[in-house]
């Protein structure tokens, strides 16, 4: 069943009953969800009734926000779900969906990116195996996809072994450091094949960014192609590194590849956005956040 919230009293019970329980329970965030697709978008009386249901369910997000400023709520993505333009004036963030597997947030996130902010987009480190797909993934895959957007924790930590969740604290850390440019900055979309990915968050100056390089597939070639990363400043130097809780993989790695995980390297944005840097071997599942910041004066 499908409510008409376009009915006062329907609209004024909702009211009530969510304002009760947000006030009494001290609840700060809400999942509404659209489970249920308007299949008959018609009201009791068969009156077309879709438009005035949507615009009568903005007034009620906005009636309960108005009511408790604090509280946040998230709108949904699943089929006939208000993650439209619209809603965005009258929530706080988009569910991109339940898929939460971190190979298929790939996809997910990247369409998504079209057209919503990274930064209202829900993405959440899952637990393995994944519920949806029941595949396993490393931690450091699902962390590295998840950290674009709006991030949280969709697992118990006390099931994670100890070095699990050090690595977990870690990856939060980082996105706590990094998150007032991720959700601040510039989209960049770069190279999507079958194969690879490549997307980040440029500041709106081009003083920093951080870059998402994550494989997908195990590619034709023998080596990979260097990765550039679009939207940085080519007159300016950029010291890049690879933040930690990563760590360098592959065997007989260059120095470069080596300091790049060290102490960060030193390369000009012309470099990083015509010609692009030659990285560790990625395997499938696998993935690399670059983290870019531009220097005035090249030391030395």
């Amino acid at each position: 069943v499908v409510l008409d919230i376009s009915r006062q009293d329907v609209s004024e019970h909702l009211f009530a009953k969510i304002s009760h329980l947000v006030q009494h329970v001290g609840i700060d965030y809400i999942k509404w969800d659209f489970n249920r697709d308007l299949v008959e978008a018609a009201d009791a009386h068969g009156r077309a009734a879709y438009r005035r249901q949507v615009l009568a369910l903005y007034a009620l997000w906005d009636r309960l926000r108005a009511t408790h400023p604090a509280l946040e709520i998230e709108s949904c993505a699943s089929g006939g779900g208000r993650a439209d333009w619209g809603a965005l004036a009258h929530t706080q963030r988009v569910w991109t969906s339940d898929n939460t597997d971190a190979l298929d947030r790939l996809r997910i996130q990247g369409g998504a990116w079209q057209f919503l902010p990274p930064e209202i987009t829900g993405t959440h480190i899952s637990a393995v195996p994944n519920g949806i797909t029941d595949r396993v993934f490393t931690l450091g895959f699902r962390a590295a996809v998840a950290l674009f957007g709006h991030l949280g924790i969709e697992l118990d930590p006390l099931e994670l072994s100890a070095d699990e969740r050090d690595e977990l604290v870690q990856w939060i850390n980082l996105h706590k450091r990094l998150r007032s440019l991720l959700h601040s900055g510039d989209a960049q979309l770069g190279e999507q094949t079958a194969d690879r990915v490549v997307r980040g968050v440029t500041a709106t100056d081009c003083s920093a960014a951080v870059f998402l390089i994550a494989q997908s597939g195990s590619g034709q070639a023998r080596s990979a192609a260097p990765v550039l990363l679009p939207g940085l400043d080519p007159a300016r130097q950029y010291k890049v590194c690879a933040p930690s809780p990563q760590k360098l993989m592959g065997n007989n790695p260059s120095a470069a590849n080596r300091s790049l995980f060290e102490k960060g390297i030193i390369v000009s944005g012309a470099v990083l956005t015509e010609m692009g840097l030659t990285l560790p071997r990625l395997y499938p599942a696998q993935a690399l956040v670059l983290e870019c910041n531009a220097i005035d004066i090249l030391p030395g």
